[in-house]
């Protein structure tokens, strides 16, 4: 049950109450945390061969400072006058900054004119900074942050004063000859010294430094030929890592896929991270993609959006990502991507009719409107007021299809839920290798592939059972959703305070909000009105869940069985679903599965038909209570499985289909 204000509630209660509705439009990222993008070529790399080490700022006029190394005798600073036209790119204006190689470069500006450089020395490796305060004019005397000698690559670095250790962190990978093995070593500076440890699992490559959090939190990588290419997160305190949680991985050779690299970068001006990120076929090419990073109970990351036009490498990024005016930049010696800032229109519109159904919004506008775009975020507001009483509540949805005419506008949008249904997974993704805390975590990682954080409302679902799982490829992200829930009776619903997310609820379980508590929504005479009810018997629902669970493909290695009860109508026999799956190799896994599915059956079988005006403190999977003396109820108790919102000449209806009160 949604929280609302007083206010709204007794409106609510009137027959009529005046209704308005209007949209307002934001601007989406490709996660929660990134900005808006259209990503563009300005200057392409075709048959390159050669990367050379790079990095790149933006300055606050808009212009760019891009940094390349060699291996033998210079680092170089080439100033990009005009960031959108091929001509700065391939014509900069180039100063050398130190007279020897750099096996790596990272760069950030974090004041007006405020730069810091870091490189690995090619000749000694050793991680030396340099500062400029002038935009890189002039630059300071270098500064050893790490005087090891056995640093090799992936320089990363993060500036955030408000984080213990601060302001300044830092990471590298170093390398042993002997063993082949990179080492992720990470480190900081307090205004007085630079300290670096190591992490001390080996074969891990430093791939990020998140600076956003309450804790300093280091991004590590591992590219495996055999076995699973891993990104994963720890939190960093001094000089112990917390233990790590995976935030990507792919089993290698899987489909031919592999991952090659992760490499993150932070854009101060956005106040969010986004990664540079390769991926590569057996035997083929080696693909540049932009990924990003978010919080949302825990730090996520989405599946990277490829640019495949790019000729790479499968071992280091050949491209910095870095902000400039309204745009972010993939900037390589050769090659130059802009991501694009989209507009989004500051005006409210008011719609002349929708109708929400299935997770689907379908929106008419009058001709003349400011045009709308796909991926925009509609923010739908719907008020209802009585005299001076009054009250909203907003829902938000992604615009999927737009057809603008010339005397109308019609616009179809989905909330979380359905975008997670036109959602689909590009590559293969283990989102569980059997070592996750619960169901609530392996959700969460499924949401997270394309940029939709998902809250939990009850705490049991983070020990909840779930299966080893691995998204395949264009497996549409609801559809494995309900793989995931295999185990475990949960639903998904959109966030109830309006975001664009998903919440994880498990009625009556509800230990974090209380808003799934199983509180009914009252209606009848003295409580909501009704407009009109019909009880609805048909035989045709599943009723019956039978669920086979086989130790292997050999018949005699035998089996474990389970059967569960769905919503059975009397004197009648139940329609059975059955099914058999390998995977429940074991009679817990099998006894689990037949009571998700039971409890699923519940959710699909529809006993009512309610008309009433909205209650939009309504959500779905709710409990209501109904007394309507023409059909007998007092007080019958059902669950909501499904709503139908039409909006048109002033009206704002609900039309609610009901089932069992389980």
């Amino acid at each position: 049950m949604r929280p609302i204000s007083v206010d709204l509630q007794t409106v609510q209660q009137m027959r009529s109450p005046q209704a308005r509705v209007s949209v307002r439009v934001e601007a989406r990222g490709q996660n929660p945390a990134a900005p808006a993008l259209a990503w563009q070529e300005v200057m392409g790399n075709a048959g390159q061969t050669l990367f050379a080490p790079v990095s790149a700022v933006g300055l606050a006029d808009g212009r760019i400072l891009k940094f390349t190394a060699n291996l033998t005798d210079r680092i170089e600073q080439h100033l990009i006058a005009e960031p959108s036209a091929a001509a700065s790119w391939s014509a900069p204006t180039t100063t050398t900054v130190r007279s020897h190689g750099a096996l790596s470069l990272c760069a950030l500006r974090y004041a007006a004119s405020s730069i810091r450089l870091f490189y690995i020395h090619a000749a000694n490796g050793n991680v030396y900074t340099i500062h400029s305060a002038d935009n890189g004019v002039t630059w300071g005397n270098p500064v050893v942050v790490y005087g090891g000698g056995d640093a090799a690559s992936d320089l990363v670095i993060a500036y955030q004063p408000a984080l213990p250790d601060g302001p300044w962190f830092v990471g590298f990978s170093t390398y042993n000859g002997g063993t082949g093995n990179y080492t992720a070593c990470f480190g900081y500076y307090g205004g007085t010294t630079w300290v670096t440890h190591a992490y001390a699992e080996p074969g891990w490559r430093a791939a990020g430094i998140y600076p956003y959090g309450a804790a300093q939190r280091v991004l590590v990588f591992r590219q495996q030929e055999r076995g699973a290419a891993r990104l994963r997160a720890l939190d960093k305190t001094g000089s112990v890592y917390s233990a790590p949680r995976e935030l990507d991985q792919t089993q290698a050779g899987l489909f031919g896929l592999g991952l090659a690299y992760f490499r993150f970068y932070q854009l101060p001006e956005f106040a969010c991270m986004l990664g540079v990120a390769g991926e590569y076929a057996a035997g083929g090419d080696a693909y540049v993609g932009v990924c990003g990073l978010f919080e949302a109970g825990e730090l996520l990351a989405d599946e990277p959006i490829m640019l495949p036009a790019i000729a790479a490498l499968d071992e280091q990024p050949p491209a910095a990502l870095c902000a400039a005016g309204p745009d972010v930049y993939l900037a390589g010696d050769t090659l130059v991507y802009r991501g694009v800032a989209q507009p989004t229109p500051d005006a409210v519109l008011t719609p002349i009719r929708y109708r929400y159904d299935d997770h689907t919004l379908e929106l008419e506008f009058p001709g003349g409107i400011p045009p709308l775009q796909v991926g925009q975020i509609l923010e739908v507001e719907r008020s209802l007021r009585w005299g001076e009483q009054g009250g909203s509540e907003s829902l938000r949805a992604y615009v999927l299809r737009v057809e603008r005419g010339s005397d109308r506008v019609i616009v179809w949008a989905v909330d979380p839920v359905g975008f997670l249904g036109v959602a689909r997974c590009r590559r293969p993704s283990i989102l569980n290798n059997g070592s996750a805390a619960g169901c609530a975590q392996v959700m969460r990682r499924l949401c997270a592939r394309f940029g939709l954080a998902a809250g939990v409302d009850d705490s049991g679902l983070h020990s909840a059972p779930v299966l080893p799982i691995t998204l395949q490829p264009a497996e549409s992200l609801l559809g494995a959703a309900y793989r995931v829930r295999s185990q475990t009776s949960l639903y998904l619903v959109p966030a109830n305070d309006g975001a664009f997310a998903l919440t994880l609820i498990n009625p009556p379980h509800s230990d974090v909000s209380g808003d799934y508590a199983d509180t009914p929504h009252r209606y009848g005479p003295g409580a909501l009105p009704v407009i009109r009810a019909q009880e609805i018997a048909d035989l045709r629902r599943l009723a019956f869940a039978y669920i086979l669970g086989t130790y292997s493909t050999d018949p005699e290695d035998g089996a474990a069985l389970a059967m569960a009860a769905g919503p059975v109508l009397p004197n009648t026999r139940p329609i059975a679903y059955s099914l058999t799956n390998q995977r429940y190799n074991s009679a817990a896994r099998v006894t689990a599965a037949a009571s998700a599915e039971a409890a699923r059956q519940y959710t699909l079988a529809v006993d009512a038909v309610v008309e009433a005006p909205a209650n939009l403190a309504l959500e779905l999977y709710d409990v209501v209570e109904i007394t309507e003396p023409a059909l007998g109820w007092a007080a019958r108790r059902f669950r909501l499985h499904r709503i139908v919102e039409r909006w048109e000449r002033g009206r704002l209806v609900q039309t609610l289909y009901l089932g069992s009160g389980q």
